[in-house]
C-alpha cells in the first residue's frame, strides 16, 4: 500500500520478500493441527489475498484466487460450527460474502455447502449478511438466466426464427422471480436505520471544490464509512442485474412478437416498461451520486502527501443539524464502545473519515463504476442474432449520464495511476465532469457497446476484481 501511494510498483522485490515469508509462516501454521483451525490462519489468508487484490488493481490483471480458495477450504474444514466467538463469526460472514459476490461477478450459482452455510448459533447482527442471503437467490437466478440465454442463442444460431410458447413462458418466469427478489431487496433497504443508510446532501451544501470536481445532478449521497457505502453499491447493483434480466426478456419478446402471439403468456405493458426503466435510471443515479463521497475534490494523481495535507482536500458531509450518523442522547455524548456495540459501526471523527476516503474511497468505487459501464453496453436482445444493430441498456439511461460517468472513470484511474495516462482537468475534459455542478451533460446517449480503450479498461478492471477480497 505504501508503494502505491508513492507511485511505485506495489509488486516490488521488497513486497514479494515479505509476501513469501508470510506464505511460508502460513504453511507452517496450517501443518500444525492446533493452529489450522485458528482465526489467525483465516485472517492471514484474507490479508494475503488483499495484497494480491491491490496488485491486481494497480496492474489491471486478474487475481489467481489461490488465497481465496484457501479461505474457502479453511471455512469448509472448520465448518460453521467451528466459529464460536463473535470475532470468528464475523470472519465467517466476510468469507461467505466474498463467496456470494464472486458467484454474482462470474454469473455462477452459489454452492450451498451445509458445512459453510448451516448456523447452529445466531450470528452477529449484520445488514450486509442479511443482504447476502437475498443475493444468494439472485446469484442462482442469474446463473439460470445466463444458461438459458446461451441455449437460446445456440438455437437461433442454428436456424430458429421465432420464440416458442415455452421460450416466452421461461422469460415470464424470469420476470416474476426477478420481481420477487427485487421486492425483498427493497424491504431490506427500507428496514435499515438512518445511521446505516445513505444520507442525501443537496448541491448547495456540498463544498464548491467537490462540485467543481464532479457532481451528477443536484445532490450527492454520503455514508457512515467507505465499507458501508460498498454495501449500498452492492444493493443497487443487485437491483440493476434484476431489472436488466426483465428488460432483456421483455425486449426480446417484443422484437420477435407476431400480432397477438404470446400476449396471454407475457402481455405487453407500457406502464411496466416505464417503471422498469425508471428503476434502471434510479439505481444508476444512486451509484453516480456516491462518487463525490468517494473522491471528494481530488482530481490529480494521488500521492502519499495527501495524508499530510488533508486540510486542502474537501469531502461532502451532512450539516451537523442534518447528520443522521450522530447519536442524539439527552447527555449529548455516547461512549465509543457503546456506540460501536449498538450500531456495529466504528465512529470516525472528521479527519479519520477524510483519511479513510483518501486511502480507500477511489478503490472502493472503481468496481461499481466498472459494473455500470459494462452494464450499459449489454444488449437488450437475448438471441444474439442482431449483432451490432441492437438496442443496449445504455440507451435507456438519462441523456448525458454516460459521458459524465466516463469522465469520472478517467478521473479515478488517473487518481490511482491505473491504466493509460489521462489529461489534466477534472475527469477528462468537456465530456467528463460538468462545469455546472447541477447540470447533466446532454450530448450523448449510449446505443452501442463500449469501444476501444474504454472497453479494454472496463474489462480489465472487472477481471482484476473477479476474485478480490475487500475491494
Amino acid at each position: 500500500m505504501l508503494a502505491l501511494w508513492r507511485g511505485q510498483d506495489p509488486d516490488s522485490m521488497l513486497s514479494r520478500k515479505y509476501n513469501a515469508r508470510a506464505i511460508r509462516l502460513l504453511k507452517d501454521m496450517v501443518e500444525t493441527s492446533d493452529e489450522n483451525e485458528s482465526d489467525v490462519v483465516l485472517i492471514t489468508i484474507i490479508a494475503l489475498q488483499f495484497r494480491e487484490a491491490l496488485v491486481a488493481h494497480r496492474k489491471l490483471r486478474q487475481v489467481d484466487g489461490s488465497h481465496q480458495r484457501g479461505a474457502y477450504a479453511v471455512v469448509t474444514h472448520r465448518k460453521s460450527t467451528g466459529f464460536r466467538t463473535p470475532a470468528s463469526k464475523k470472519l465467517l460472514q466476510e468469507v461467505r460474502s466474498t463467496m456470494v459476490s464472486e458467484a454474482i461477478r462470474t454469473r455462477q450459482p452459489v454452492i450451498m455447502d451445509p458445512a459453510v452455510w448451516d448456523d447452529p448459533d445466531p450470528l452477529p447482527i449484520s445488514p450486509a449478511s442479511d443482504l447476502d442471503r437475498i443475493a444468494i437467490d439472485l446469484a442462482q437466478l442469474q446463473a439460470l438466466y445466463e444458461r438459458y440465454k446461451t441455449t437460446l442463442q445456440i438455437g437461433f444460431a442454428n436456424g430458429q426464427k421465432a420464440l416458442t410458447d415455452e421460450d416466452v413462458g421461461v422469460m415470464a418466469s424470469f420476470k416474476r422471480a426477478a420481481t420477487t427478489i427485487d421486492q425483498r431487496l427493497q424491504v431490506w433497504a427500507g428496514s435499515q436505520s438512518s445511521y446505516f443508510a445513505p444520507c442525501r446532501v443537496p448541491a448547495h451544501e456540498v463544498p464548491g471544490s467537490v462540485r467543481k470536481a464532479g457532481l451528477y445532478g443536484d445532490f450527492c449521497n454520503v455514508y457512515p464509512s467507505v465499507q458501508l457505502a460498498g454495501v449500498w453499491h452492492a444493493y443497487n447493483s443487485y437491483r440493476l442485474i434484476l431489472v436488466k434480466m426483465t428488460l432483456c426478456a421483455d425486449q426480446t419478446v417484443q422484437d420477435l412478437r407476431e400480432e397477438g402471439s404470446h400476449d396471454v403468456i407475457l402481455p405487453p405493458s407500457d406502464s411496466w416498461r416505464k417503471t422498469a426503466t425508471e428503476t434502471l435510471q434510479h439505481c444508476f443515479d444512486e451509484i453516480c451520486a456516491a462518487i463525490p463521497f468517494h473522491l471528494g475534490s481530488r482530481v490529480g494523481y494521488g500521492s502519499i502527501h495527501d495524508f499530510s495535507n488533508t486540510a486542502s482536500i474537501d469531502y461532502p458531509w451532512p450539516l451537523p443539524e442534518k447528520n443522521p450518523y450522530i447519536c442524539h442522547q439527552p447527555s449529548d455524548t455516547e461512549p465509543d464502545e457503546e456506540y460501536t456495540k449498538y450500531r456495529n459501526i466504528i465512529p470516525l471523527n472528521p479527519d479519520e473519515r477524510k483519511r479513510q476516503n483518501i486511502a480507500m474511497g477511489g478503490y472502493n468505487i472503481l468496481g461499481p463504476m466498472a459494473f455500470l459501464l459494462g452494464l450499459a453496453g449489454e444488449p437488450l436482445d437475448m438471441t444474439g442474432v442482431r449483432g451490432d444493430d441492437v438496442l443496449r441498456l445504455g440507451s435507456l439511461l438519462r441523456q448525458g449520464q454516460m459521458p459524465w460517468l466516463i469522465g469520472q472513470w478517467q478521473r479515478v484511474l488517473k487518481l490511482h495511476r491505473i491504466g493509460r495516462g489521462h489529461g489534466a482537468g477534472a475527469g477528462g475534459g468537456k465530456q467528463g465532469v460538468a462545469a455546472n455542478s447541477t447540470a447533466r451533460p446532454t450530448n450523448m446517449v449510449v446505443t452501442r457497446g463500449l469501444e476501444g480503450e474504454l472497453e479494454r479498461e472496463v474489462a480489465a478492471v472487472k477481471k482484476a476484481m473477479e476474485l478480490s477480497f475487500g475491494v
